[in-house]
């Protein structure tokens, strides 16, 4: 327990090395300065429910480092910047939800990606039929999430279904040129309706997943002069745009394929074993067969990693590891052609589920067979009762 202990801590404070170190890029050569105004990870990993706390982003643009900036018609405002030439940020001060009704932003983007069958929707999977005791039949992008007698395992937090909401997991119709990803359940790209991540790792750009952009459009920052003696610093005049996330349930946790029924199926459910595939990897034992159980334990006991980064004009709604080194970052949006104008920051969380029953476990899970004995039975059934409350991990 000491070493685990070690361990925590000195991950901890590599983290909040990270932290500081990003913070220190603020003033960077880049037209525009990210920062993380929420979660606070200074102090460490911030520990959060399982839904409702916000990703909040600030970005910093030097006015004296902005060639032009123009006002449209339709409310988009783009800064082209005097260095890398031609770069530019269009953005929309923008309210969304899902389900709500959207007017403003890139109409192409809002009523072609963020919508129905588009990218932006949720992941479509096949799931075990137990009739045919086989795959579902399973056609992704042709259900919809309401639709309760099809034959795809959707999963992943609501996105609005056919709604133009301009809500989705895909690339944002409003800040039109930030990159948000996370190597994590619905953010990583399967190959539906099989259970498996396409090759080379791609991931999501979930940046449409915010609820809003605001804008400052005059302001002053003081930056430091930097080198040796060179106190004083100068004052400049800025704009500044925040970007806005409510994080939803099942959004930032894992996507799970439970098989609770191990071995012989007249006492598999005697045994509490089970067999799990979690965001489309390998198959492994646990020692609990209840889905609901085994999705909180995944969400208590792990710890969730965001990238944010801004890019010139349009972002990518899915980046790959262009450099085969197991991340997807801006070095491999630079590798795809695009233009990083910001530094990256990156951020980690633990989160903890509030419910074992009425809604705990996320529903990140559906069912397959893994051990070839044509059954998925499951063991639990919730209480008529409320359910409880978990205690937190530390």
């Amino acid at each position: 327990m000491k070493t685990n202990n070690t361990l925590r801590a000195l991950r901890w404070f590599a983290i909040c090395m990270i932290v500081i170190s990003l913070s220190a890029q603020a003033d960077s050569s880049h037209p525009v300065s990210l920062s993380l105004e929420s979660p606070h990870t200074a102090d460490g990993i911030p520990l959060l429910t399982d839904n409702g706390w916000p990703i909040i982003l600030e970005m910093t643009i030097r006015r004296d480092k902005v060639a032009d900036d123009t006002l449209a018609a339709d409310g988009r405002r783009t800064l082209t910047f005097q260095s890398p030439t031609g770069a530019r940020l269009d953005v929309y001060s923008d309210v969304d939800d899902f389900g709500m009704q959207d007017n403003v932003g890139d109409a192409g983007r809002r009523t072609n990606t963020l919508v129905g069958p588009g990218l932006g929707r949720e992941p479509h999977f096949a799931a075990w039929d137990g009739e045919t005791e086989d795959l579902s039949d399973c056609v992704p992008g042709t259900e919809s999430r309401s639709d309760l007698g099809g034959e795809c395992a959707i999963r992943g937090p609501f996105t609005g279904e056919d709604a133009v909401d301009g809500y989705a997991l895909a690339a944002d119709d409003d800040m039109l040129g930030l990159v948000l990803v996370s190597e994590t359940g619905v953010g990583i790209v399967y190959d539906e309706p099989s259970f498996e991540p396409i090759a080379p790792m791609t991931l999501r750009n979930m940046a449409g997943m915010n609820n809003q952009v605001s804008f400052e459009w005059r302001d002053t920052k003081e930056f430091k002069n930097s080198g040796r003696g060179k106190k004083n610093g100068e004052l400049i005049e800025v704009s500044k745009v925040w970007v806005t996330f409510n994080t939803p349930v099942n959004w930032l946790r894992n996507l799970v394929m439970v098989d609770p029924c191990i071995g012989d199926i007249a006492t598999c459910t005697e045994t509490g074993q089970g067999m799990i595939r979690v965001d489309g990897g390998p198959e492994q034992s646990v020692g609990k067969s209840d889905p609901a159980l085994i999705s909180i334990d995944l969400l208590n006991q792990g710890e969730f990693t965001v990238t944010a980064f801004v890019v010139s004009g349009d972002a990518p709604d899915t980046l790959s590891d262009m450099n085969n080194d197991t991340v997807v970052n801006a070095v491999d949006a630079s590798m795809a052609g695009y233009d990083v104008i910001s530094n990256e920051l990156s951020f980690t969380v633990l989160q903890y589920d509030q419910l074992d029953c009425f809604g705990g476990g996320g529903f990140n899970y559906f069912f397959n067979d893994l051990d070839g004995n044509k059954s998925v039975a499951e063991t639990k059934v919730c209480p008529t009762g409320p359910g409880r409350f978990e205690r937190p991990p530390r």
